[in-house]
């Protein structure tokens, strides 16, 4: 649970111990509170590793599921504290769906990063054709193009 604390507070830039209610110290209580309540630790249990009634970590995590739903930031936040956690404590006996999050959140990832790739390729295209262009001093053809071109950019 320690090493959940520091992730918590690493990310959120806080203290989760602190004892005033700032919205980022409340938030990153939530996200704390709702791994572990995913883990399968009791609501007692959460509650006394941050010093609280049990009442408040059942009303964090009422509202953490619209949090992580309606909240961008949140959200990352979430998944980032999520992601490290689990990779970091293998160790623990994870539920098959933190296993499925997880996978979830890997391939978020990676979707972002091809979608970023493929958003290049127009601009990589009329690069191309302005190098062509100088070097050749014509434009190519549509057929050039077809052919020789834009197979370039398949991957």
């Amino acid at each position: 649970m320690e090493s959940l604390k520091q992730i918590v507070n690493e990310i959120f830039s806080v203290d989760i111990d602190d004892k005033r209610r700032k919205r980022t110290i409340v938030d990153a209580r939530k996200v704390y509170s709702k791994i572990l309540r995913d883990l399968g630790y009791k609501y007692r249990e959460i509650a006394d590793t941050l010093d609280l009634n049990h009442c408040s970590v059942v009303h964090y995590l009422k509202s953490t599921e619209d949090l992580i739903n309606f909240d961008a930031v949140f959200k990352k936040r979430y998944n980032m504290c999520l992601k490290k956690f689990l990779l970091y404590n293998k160790e623990i006996v994870m539920k098959s769906n933190d296993v499925i999050h997880l996978e979830a959140i890997s391939l978020a990832e990676r979707l972002e990063e091809v979608i970023l790739e493929k958003q290049g390729i127009p601009f990589m295209f009329i690069k191309y054709l302005e190098d062509y262009q100088k070097e050749y001093k014509s434009m190519p053809t549509i057929e050039y193009c077809k052919e020789v071109i834009l197979p370039l950019f398949d991957d």
